[in-house]
């Protein structure tokens, strides 16, 4: 800001404007003297009468032409001066330094924290070592396998149900006459010993869906732990960063406050040229 336009003693903006629209109009007083400028006198005959129909401006008045254009430059540049300082007075008071700008100002550095990526899946299981990788994959495909097998959509159920069919009819005809087969089927199995086997076949598939849930349960906890860790340590520094950026914000209105005042309370000063002009259109219509 232009220190010049401003002291502790002087106009308000107010008082400033209101001095300027009266220098105007004082200009225009003042012109119209300059634009009537009359340098001859004028007289018309007519019907054998003699009429004065122009006079000339007055000897007082032409000697005071320079005087009146000297006030009117000197009222032109105290109009300039005025509005230039209201201009200032008003850049000034939006130019008011951000908090983002008055915290450089004061050396104050406001970072907000940045929060820690989560762990994943495929971080939990890099950081195994080959033998549990293997173990876990192993359960993984052991537990698939196992399962596709004896599933109620599986082979070994199909070809049980293939088997009790031949408990309850082992021989069946297609077609007739000479055209007739007949078809007997045999039972390699007992119904016992295909049940047996399927209930060792569906032991050996939980116990391999349970060491896999076991490495999964592993990875779960592991995921949830480490979301927690972030989480908490995320709250506490963005807990102080808060606290931290409250404080200076509540220091920097305090300022902002006092500058806006600052600037409100600016007086614009008259240069001491400008004085005499100033005294003339103040005490108009007083």
């Amino acid at each position: 800001m232009r220190q010049q336009f401003f002291g502790t003693t002087g106009l308000t903006s107010t008082s400033a404007n209101h001095i300027a629209n009266m220098a105007k109009e004082f200009i225009q007083s003042q012109e119209m003297y300059l634009n009537n400028l009359c340098l001859v006198n004028e007289t018309t005959q007519a019907g054998g009468n003699s009429y004065q129909t122009g006079i000339a401006t007055p000897k007082e008045q032409f000697n005071n032409v320079n005087t009146i254009l000297q006030k009117v430059s000197l009222t032109t540049q105290l109009i300039s001066w005025l509005r230039e300082a209201l201009k200032e007075k008003s850049k000034a008071q939006l130019c008011v330094m951000t908090f983002d700008e008055w915290c450089d100002s004061q050396g104050i550095e406001l970072k907000s924290p940045n929060k820690e990526s989560y762990l994943t899946r495929e971080a939990v299981i890099e950081s195994w070592d080959v033998n549990k990788l293997n173990s876990y994959l192993q359960a993984q495909t052991f537990a698939s396998v196992f399962g596709k097998f004896v599933h109620i959509d599986g082979t070994f159920n199909h070809a049980r149900k293939e088997l009790t069919n031949v408990f309850t009819k082992p021989v069946s005809v297609e077609d007739s006459g000479v055209d007739i087969t007949v078809r007997t089927k045999q039972a390699a199995y007992t119904l016992e010993e295909v049940d047996a086997k399927f209930f060792e076949l569906q032991n050996l598939q939980r116990e391999y869906q349970a060491k896999f849930n076991k490495y999964e349960h592993e990875i779960t906890t592991a995921l949830e732990e480490n979301k927690a860790a972030v989480d908490t340590a995320y709250a506490g520094a963005y807990a102080s960063y808060r606290k931290a950026y409250d404080a200076a914000y509540a220091q920097y209105n305090v300022w902002k406050n006092q500058e806006v005042s600052n600037l409100a309370n600016l007086k614009i000063v008259i240069p001491e040229a400008l004085v005499s002009i100033y005294n003339e259109i103040s005490g108009l219509g007083k």
